[in-house]
């Protein structure tokens, strides 16, 4: 990315993937086949959103087997109860891994009417998103700052015509 005068980088996530700088934040992505590219520019930025997603449904499921799993420990030593014992405690298993798994932290930083920027931030924990929002939002004000400041700067001293 071509950065503009007086440009520097902030910060940095999903290894390079977006970048905030003190004029933008930019998200790149480049996979076989298909490559996205989106720019916010931080004076038009309306809003950040942390979310944080896991499929519930999937834990529900581990619970159910889990249950079936118990009420075979408690009943009658049978071989069908011995294979629905075994089954339904590798079910939970699953279930539980594959819910632990779909757990994630999306991003969203969104635009004065256009598009959204949204991305996970992957391997991350609650302050870590919070550092990377902040990050986002202190950057946000010191451009307002600066752009305002110069507007004051251009209406006090007019350039001559």
């Amino acid at each position: 990315m071509t950065q503009f005068p007086s440009e520097h980088d902030i910060l940095s996530s999903n290894n390079g993937t977006v970048i905030l700088t003190s004029h933008r934040v930019s998200m790149n992505e480049k996979e076989f086949g298909r490559s996205y590219n989106i720019t916010i520019f931080l004076e038009d930025l309306s809003s950040v959103e942390a979310k944080y997603h896991a499929n519930v449904s999937l834990m529900i499921i581990a619970c159910i087997a889990a249950i079936f799993f118990i009420f075979t420990l408690v009943g009658a030593r049978t071989d069908i109860n011995n294979s629905v014992q075994i089954i339904s405690a590798i079910l939970a298993i699953i279930f539980f891994l594959a819910y632990w798994f779909s757990r994630q932290h999306i991003v969203s930083i969104s635009s004065n009417g256009g598009r959204s920027l949204n991305f996970r931030i992957n391997g991350s924990y609650d302050e870590q998103v919070e550092h990377f929002i902040d990050k986002v939002l202190l950057a946000k004000a010191q451009r307002t700052s600066d752009l305002y400041q110069h507007l004051m700067s251009q209406t006090q001293n007019p350039p001559p015509l």
